[in-house]
């Protein structure tokens, strides 16, 4: 429309000077029509109540609905007046304009100012306020360029640990086998201890170092393959000796095979698994038909010979024979007329 009043075409910045003030009437006129704050009483408004986090913009958009001085398009309304972007609004830093020192004069001058007690974070958040060219976040600007960790930057923190494998044995030794999240729990133990990095991911970096999971031989499911569920459950069956709770037995021999998992049920779901009696074929009563008590004792005292000596030994043989005789009678039959392994072959009648 422009381009055919004038006759000929115009330039980009026009265009955006004709796109700003058409943005300008729709968003301050059309629908505001307000008087606005002047900007250095905006802008302070605005960082007063900025908790430097997140995106500014997005939060300036939810937080202006609270503020019917605030406009809807500061970046138009204070064109000219005092704006500069989104991040010098808020105090926040915009990284691709700013300058700061190099890692080793940043370090210095924080080192000569640390107060020697207390957190360093705590501590360097405020005192950077006063430091504009200090870095609010130095582990991303001087990421690559010397940065360690807070403890390093003011020195503290020893360089000389343990090698991995004595770290990773005493890491072991200490660590609950309820303990949770690797990590959260390495942060507060750590304290406890000076020749432990508070970084060890960066201090075993190619020395050992393989994840938070395998330093205390949890596993890291992201990273582990493990048997197909067929050959996992042959194996399973092939070692489980029998008897006892088939969980206690699995947790404390899958120390010895890396490719059996601690969480089997996790792993194998919806791949074959049901649970720990199905895994080694032991039964699992409520799915299992078994005969009434009447007509499973009297199969039993027609099989038991005279001389069968110790009942329990004699059935925990026989049983193997009789797909519909439970292995624990003493379970199955509770409150249904068990009592104990010589009356089961009695063959007094009871009184």
């Amino acid at each position: 429309y422009i381009t055919n009043i004038l006759g000929e075409p115009i330039s980009e910045k026009q265009k955006e000077e004709v796109e700003d003030k058409q943005l300008e009437k729709r968003s301050e006129f059309k629908k505001e029509k307000k008087d606005f704050l002047s900007f250095t009483d905006f802008q302070n408004e605005v960082r007063n109540l900025y908790f430097e986090q997140g995106n500014a913009q997005k939060w300036y958009n939810q937080e202006r609905k609270n503020h019917s001085n605030w406009p809807s398009a500061p970046n138009i309304t204070y064109k000219s007046k005092g704006w500069e972007g989104w991040s010098e609004l808020v105090n926040k830093e915009n990284f691709l304009k700013k300058s700061f020192l190099s890692f080793v004069d940043f370090q210095n001058e924080v080192k000569k100012l640390y107060p020697e007690n207390g957190s360093v974070m705590r501590w360097y958040n405020q005192e950077q306020k006063n430091h504009p060219d200090w870095p609010s976040s130095p582990d991303k600007i001087y990421k690559d360029k010397g940065w360690g960790n807070w403890l390093e930057l003011i020195g503290l923190e020893k360089k000389e640990f343990l090698s991995f494998i004595d770290f990773q044995n005493e890491v072991k030794k200490i660590y609950p086998e309820d303990g949770g999240d690797v990590g959260k729990w390495y942060s507060k133990e750590q304290k406890n201890h000076s020749n432990w990095p508070s970084t060890p991911d960066r201090a075993y970096k190619s020395k050992g170092w393989e994840g938070w999971p395998e330093l205390v031989n949890k596993e890291n499911f992201l990273k582990k393959s493990f048997l197909s569920f067929a050959d996992f459950k042959n194996e399973v069956k092939k070692l489980y000796p029998g008897n006892g709770d088939v969980q206690k037995w699995y947790h404390q021999e899958r120390k010895k095979h890396s490719n059996w998992t601690s969480y089997p049920g996790k792993i194998y779901k919806d791949k074959g698994w049901e649970n720990w009696s199905e895994l080694v074929n032991k039964e699992n009563f409520l799915k299992k038909s078994f005969l009434s008590f009447v007509d499973f004792q009297n199969e039993v005292k027609k099989l038991y010979p005279e001389d069968g000596g110790d009942v329990y030994k004699w059935y925990s043989q026989e049983q193997k024979n009789h797909s519909n005789w439970p292995s624990t009678p003493s379970q199955k039959y509770k409150d249904k007329g068990w009592e104990n392994w010589p009356t089961l072959i009695s063959k007094k009648k009871k009184k």
